[in-house]
């Protein structure tokens, strides 16, 4: 009875601190969120979820109905309310991880495991402030892990474990049409339940589950069959598998898993791995499902990268699980409330945080040394998040006014495009259009057919910015009559110009 008491009385305690947690990290979160401008991926999914369809050119679509529906519909469309979906995801997550952990073990490795979430860079910053398909991928995959957990860690399957193994398969396909390397870890379970689980092969549930995710992902399967643009094409022809060995690809995916996965985590997880043998912190069916969920994604996208490039976000929610095997580890091997280790995780994540907030608004690590001032800013990656603003107060200021008919843009690239779009053409009811060729320009050879196309005869702005700089004279002098140059906008942080946008008016578009 005392047992039971002591039990009740711990998971009402860490309980009470996963509440505080959630809460205080809310409150960062949404500071940077409404701090910063919208980043190059993250503006071209403004652009998805304002101009919906059934499929995406090189993305599934959940994430834009999560933009959509944290937004109202884009009623509000602030950087704050695109990004508002991430703010509550990640917080419901929280309370999953929690959850999970609790199960497996008890409320005090759930809340380690919380911790460890919360200190992961791609976590809380890439999914938990920033709007990209990992936001809804990390709820639904989390759910589904959740779900297989319980069907999968009980000796008898009963009523409460085929209701789950169903569950599973729901979660499973919201999280292939959030993004496609879920495939993955339904393959890991899959191979879990087919070496150490073969008794769920009987079962009716199992079917059902497998069907439900199938019947979930089958609008984006018939979209992809049925276009001549397959966004499952899209993605798989970005891994090239069996080519040339590419070891500076394979270094930039580890160390890229390193960092985005916090460092320390990572290496904390390794112990845990290692020292499973000795120390036996979980059951040995707990820790083996953990690792089937987990070691797979990790190791297919190193192998991946050893042939063509990779992006370390790509694995990350592979390292969820490995989170679970850490926290009983901990929960082990330390006394204290929050492990040290977890301390530094976490005081590692704030000095990032601080330094990309003083990077960004105050570029301290970044000096002018560019001769040329078509290629100023080029190498600062935190312009990604500022001088948009600045960019169209100019544009209306210094050029609008001189052609004030003239109400269209046009652009070559997506990610300059949808910048220019969000900030410029969209607040000031100008119509955007992306001439180039489909790699160029991803939605929105779609979008263009929706606004219209350019008309012969139109008139035109063209807006580069010194960090990607397009010449017009180059792309466009066989599309329109005379391109003028018209102004040069600086845009300044710190008081230093750190970029330029070039301003040009294209006249005649034949």
């Amino acid at each position: 009875m005392e047992e039971i008491d002591k039990h009740k009385s711990d998971f009402y305690k860490y309980r009470k601190a996963v509440f505080v947690i959630i809460a205080i990290s809310f409150i960062i979160r949404a500071f940077f969120a409404y701090s910063f401008e919208l980043g190059n991926d993250e503006v071209y999914y403004w652009l998805l979820a304002a101009n919906p369809t059934l499929n995406y050119f090189d993305h599934p679509p959940m994430f834009a109905y999560f933009i959509n529906l944290f937004s109202f519909g884009l009623a509000y469309d602030s950087e704050f309310f695109i990004r508002l979906s991430s703010l509550i995801i990640f917080s419901i997550n929280t309370w999953i991880i929690f959850r999970i952990g609790k199960e497996l073990l008890n409320a005090r490795m759930g809340f380690i495991a919380v911790l460890l979430y919360q200190s992961s860079i791609y976590s809380f910053v890439i999914t938990g402030i920033m709007i990209i398909p990992d936001t809804p991928l990390g709820l639904f995959w989390l759910l589904a892990m959740r779900s297989f957990l319980i069907a999968l860690r009980s000796k008898h399957i009963a009523k409460r474990e085929q209701r789950h193994m169903i569950l599973a398969g729901i979660f499973i396909g919201l999280a292939i049409i959030s993004k496609y390397q879920s495939v993955i870890f339904l393959a890991g379970a899959g191979v879990f339940i087919i070496i150490s689980k073969r008794e769920w092969l009987k079962k009716p549930q199992l079917y059902i589950a497998f069907l439900l995710s199938l019947l979930i992902i089958l609008p984006i399967l018939w979209t992809n069959f049925n276009s001549a643009n397959s966004n499952i094409s899209f993605q798989t022809d970005r891994v090239q598998v069996f080519g040339a060995l590419t070891p500076i690809y394979f270094m930039r995916e580890f160390i890229g898993q390193l960092v985005f996965n916090n460092p320390i985590n990572v290496v904390i997880a390794l112990v845990a791995i290692f020292s499973f043998r000795k120390k036996k912190f979980l059951k040995a069916h707990d820790f083996q499902i953990l690792m089937w969920f987990g070691i797979p994604g990790i190791l297919t996208f190193l192998f991946f990268s050893a042939f063509s490039a990779t992006l370390p976000h790509w694995s990350a929610p592979a390292y969820f699980a490995l989170m679970f095997i850490s926290a009983a580890y901990l929960t082990q091997i330390s006394h204290r409330r929050v492990p040290l280790a977890i301390s530094f995780a976490i005081g590692l994540l704030l000095i990032i945080l601080t330094a990309a907030y003083a990077q960004i608004n105050y570029g301290l690590l970044y000096h002018n040394k560019e001769k040329d001032i078509t290629n100023l800013g080029v190498n600062d990656l935190s312009l990604d998040l500022y001088g948009w603003n600045q960019i169209a107060e100019g544009f209306l200021e210094k050029s609008v006014a001189k052609h004030a008919e003239t109400r269209t843009i046009i652009a070559r690239k997506w990610y300059n495009a949808a910048h220019i779009d969000y900030y410029i053409a969209q607040p000031n009811q100008m119509k955007l259009i992306a001439l180039s060729n489909i790699s160029d320009n991803h939605e929105y050879t779609r979008i263009n057919q929706l606004r219209g196309e350019i008309k012969k005869g139109e008139n035109a702005w063209f807006i580069s910015v010194s960090r990607n700089y397009q010449d017009p004279f180059v792309h466009f002098s066989y599309d329109f009559e005379k391109i003028e140059a018209c102004d040069t906008i600086p845009v300044l942080r710190n008081n230093k110009v750190v970029e330029y946008a070039f301003v040009f008016y294209l006249q005649n578009h034949l």
